[in-house]
């Protein structure tokens, strides 16, 4: 089963011309995978595609669909799978996917080694925290279904996203989930990084292919329109990065020293 990241907008006829105003808004703050897209907005990357776009940080995949269903923004980063349920219900806005950010699903079920959670089979007889509009969450009974586990016999707490991390690293829950970069909160709370577990979804019966970062058409827009024109900046992000950084220095450090002057330039 594939489980990806799609960009989303909505299905409105937009015509290209010398620096079209976009508005963007991404699915989660300000973090190191919005590096891509800060990193892009730095360097010029849109403006040298006719594109004046702006970048806010976002609360969540339901939102960010929301959001761009009533054109509070142009374009968003959402959960294709959330995009799938919000577009079932026929009277929901024509808000369509058109390319994917990540070639396999960033969802994770993140733990401590001192509580014994190996498997997903191991969440059994365990507290597991989860954000009611978690996307991760909302993968987790494909997850329980594929792994046979008793859900009956998992208590789910119903947790904030802001302290999610913490109320791991507290031993209030046993495991959270979350996108498997969250480990770097629980990391963040003082917790050894040796001590964190990440279980990838994927390699528990949710995968689907991997190996590169790509922005993949699944809807092809018309030519010339600011969609096709949003998808070649991110792209370059990365590669900015690699050339600029050394390797071992991430995409998180380099999103944090953006941040300040994409926001600025995102204000103008």
């Amino acid at each position: 089963m594939r489980i990806l990241i799609a960009l989303i907008c909505l299905t409105v006829a937009l015509t290209a011309t010398a620096q079209t105003n976009l508005r963007f808004l991404h699915e989660w703050r300000f973090e190191g995978h919005v590096a891509p897209f800060l990193v892009a907005l730095d360097k010029g990357y849109y403006q040298a595609e006719g594109l004046n776009v702006t970048i806010d940080p976002g609360t969540g995949s339901l939102d960010s669909i929301n959001r761009v269903a009533t054109r509070a923004y142009d374009m968003s980063v959402a959960d294709i799978n959330s995009l799938m349920r919000y577009r079932d219900n026929p009277a929901s806005a024509p808000v369509k996917a058109v390319m994917m950010v990540y070639d396999s699903p960033p969802f994770a079920i993140l733990t401590l080694k001192k509580n014994n959670i190996r498997t997903p089979k191991d969440l059994e007889g365990k507290v597991l925290g989860a954000p009611a509009a978690d996307g991760a969450w909302a993968q987790f009974p494909i997850l329980a279904k594929v792994n046979n586990i008793d859900t009956a016999k998992v208590r789910v707490e119903n947790v904030g996203f802001p302290v999610r991390e913490a109320l791991l690293a507290q031993g209030r829950v046993d495991a959270v989930t979350a996108f498997g970069s969250n480990a770097l909160g629980v990391v963040a709370q003082g917790v050894p990084e040796s001590e964190v577990v990440v279980m990838m979804m994927r390699r528990y019966g949710l995968g689907g292919p991997g190996g590169r970062y790509a922005m993949r058409p699944i809807v092809p827009p018309p030519a010339a329109t600011p969609t096709t024109a949003f998808a070649p900046p991110p792209r370059r992000g990365p590669e900015t990065i690699l050339d600029e950084r050394p390797l071992k220095v991430t995409m998180y450090i380099e999103a944090i020293r953006l941040i300040e002057r994409a926001r600025t330039k995102s204000a103008k």
